[in-house]
């Protein structure tokens, strides 16, 4: 029930009309304690990011990790946030903070409850963006194990 309201209030929050950006993520995970190769971890995701105020933009981001590790779960993941973004030129620099959640548990992820972060930087023309992301998703020790979870990824941003 907290997934269901944590995603209907990011809708509610986002249906306003303004400027709107689809993006489109792959990745990899990253900087994994347990020293696990990279490419065990794959992500993709879409997200919905629209501009609520200059400079502030709220995000949903829905995808899926598959761990290929031995003792790894693959999951699907959500999120809503709110996050600063500035384009200085043609550069396109974000920075987001909110609520996640998780449909598996595993060893990195103690809840299914999340704190999501993320931030990019990458270039924006005309219609489009493409950037370098660096994803975080964590409980902030609120269950334990909370090793949390860190996904690299390429973005690819269309304007609607």
């Amino acid at each position: 029930m907290q997934v269901v309201r944590t995603l209907l209030a990011g809708i509610l929050f986002l249906s306003t009309p303004a400027q709107a950006e689809l993006l489109f993520q792959y990745g990899v995970g990253v900087l994994d304690t347990t020293r696990n190769s990279l490419y065990d971890v794959k992500t993709i995701a879409v997200a919905y990011d629209k501009r609520l105020a200059p400079n502030f933009h709220g995000k949903i981001e829905g995808g899926y990790w598959n761990d290929s590790s031995k003792a790894g779960k693959s999951s699907g993941y959500g999120s809503s946030s709110i996050g600063v973004v500035v384009h200085p030129w043609i550069f396109d620099v974000r920075v987001y903070s909110g609520l996640g959640f998780v449909t598996h548990t595993d060893r990195y992820l103690g809840g299914r409850f999340q704190f999501y972060q993320n931030g990019s930087i990458g270039l924006r023309e005309g219609v489009g963006s493409i950037s370098l992301g660096l994803t975080h998703y964590s409980n902030a020790g609120i269950v334990q194990p909370n090793r949390g979870r860190n996904l690299l990824t390429i973005q690819v941003g269309y304007d609607l």
